[in-house]
Parts: structure tokens; sequence; C-alpha cells
């Protein structure tokens, strides 16, 4: 009987070998077959498009500076989640209008590449953040741009999915995102902050998540806090924006 890397080595990838690849590039080695791929985004971006709905990518999943140069020429967003993404990404000339920096606990170097505009806006995890991104507006040397520094804010919105216990980002039990009894609060002190604007609201509730009740679940919650959003947020200035509070919602999630 064949052992399961014997099978491995004689499928095929993009058209080529496992075999071969192996003995040019060596063991272990990462392939993408970059035909499968673009299948999947179209078939995303054209089921969501006729929606009005954008689709983006998670930086996290795996980046290098000849993929994010590859889904450049494609209609994704860009999530990076820390400096070393950011940078591949830019490395790869993927546009700084089409990408968003997420994620808890970012450094002061990865706040400031925000404010200085290297991603179209952030995903504030926190109240901490909120505070630390908005004093790092104020003290740099954009702080006498006339347009605020975009935000979201991402939601736990309570909803707790059937996956891994280390893929499952929502739920009480989490430390990801602002529980939605201090959206008003925080929504209060985001008002009081000019350098800021807040541009929507986001929420993640894990990976590898097949059940779809999870989901509607909290798309309806996400839904509910925007109206909440809207109905208190103003714009700063008048003349900035003909449209106030949430301008769009994020429901991000990993595929199994």
């Amino acid at each position: 009987m064949r052992t399961d890397d014997e099978l491995a080595a004689d499928r095929s990838l993009g058209g080529v070998s496992a075999r071969e690849l192996a003995e040019i590039y060596g063991t272990p080695l990462f392939v993408i077959d970059l035909d499968e791929l673009d299948l999947e985004i179209d078939r995303f971006t054209r089921a969501f498009g006729a929606r009005e709905i954008a689709v983006g990518y998670a930086g996290k999943a795996f980046l290098c500076a000849a993929l994010a140069e590859h889904l450049a020429a494609t209609p994704l967003r860009l999530d990076v989640c820390s400096l070393g993404e950011l940078v591949t990404a830019e490395r790869g000339g993927f546009p700084a209008a089409r990408m968003y920096f997420h994620g808890c606990g970012k450094t002061r170097e990865e706040l400031q590449a925000i404010v200085d505009r290297r991603v179209a806006f952030d995903v504030i995890d926190n109240r901490e953040e909120l505070e630390r991104l908005a004093e790092a507006a104020s003290e740099s040397d954009h702080a006498g741009v006339d347009e605020p520094v975009s935000v979201m804010l991402r939601l736990n919105t309570g909803i707790e999915a059937h996956t891994h216990a280390f893929v499952r980002t929502g739920g009480e039990n989490t430390k990801f995102g602002i529980p939605l009894a201090q959206l008003r609060a925080v929504l209060a002190r985001l008002a009081e902050l000019p350098q800021l604007r807040l541009i929507g609201l986001h929420a993640h509730i894990g990976s590898q998540i097949e059940e779809l009740a999870p989901f509607v679940a909290n798309a309806d919650e996400l839904l509910a806090a925007a109206e909440i959003a809207t109905a208190q947020g103003e714009p700063k200035r008048a003349e900035r924006t003909e449209r106030k509070g949430c301008e769009q919602v994020h429901l991000w999630t990993g595929l199994p």
C-alpha cells in the first residue's frame, strides 16, 4: 500500500506535479495555484459585488510581496494586522486606499503608519487604542491635515459560534472588540476627538465556522449597532461630509 506522502507526491498543482516542484525547490514548500485563487476571487466578487458588498483578503492567512502584487490587480481589499504585513503589501504595490489595519495590541509604530495614511482606515479594537490613536494623530506632522483619520470600531456582538476556542473571536469570554454595552460611551468619546472620523463598525466571530445562523445573528446585532451609531453620530465639521455616523459595516470571518 502506498503511503500518504507517496500519494501526495504524485498530485499536481497548477498542472505541475508536486514531485517535480519538490525536486526543483526542495521541501517544505508552500505553493499557491493562482488560477484556482483567481477563480475563487471571481466567484466571491461577482456574488457580492452585485449587492454592492466589498470583499477582503486577510493578510494573516498568508502574504508575501508576490501575492500582494497579484492581489493588487483584483478588486479585493486587504486586511493587515502588523507592520510586517503592511510593509510586505507595500513592497507588492498594493494600494493604500484598499488596505486597512486590524488587530488588537497595535504598537506605536503601527498607529503611526495609520496616521501617516499608509492604509485607508483603522479598525479600533478597544477603548485604549482609541485614545492612543487620537494621541498619535494629535502629535503627528499630519495634525494640520484637514481630513481626520478614518476609523471603524470593532464590536463584540456577544455572538458565540461553534468553532475551536483558539479561533473563536466572538462571545463574552473573548478579549477582542468593544462590548455592545460600551458602544454609546465610546461613540460619545469619539465625537470629542476631531482628529478621528467614524466610518463604520466591524465584527468578527471566528474562523472555520460552517453554520449560517451565527453569521445572521452577528449581522443583525451589527446592523442594530449601526443604527445607534448613525443616530448618535454627527460629522465633526459640516463641510467634511454629507454622510454622518456609520457608513459601512464589516462582517469578517475565516471560511472553512
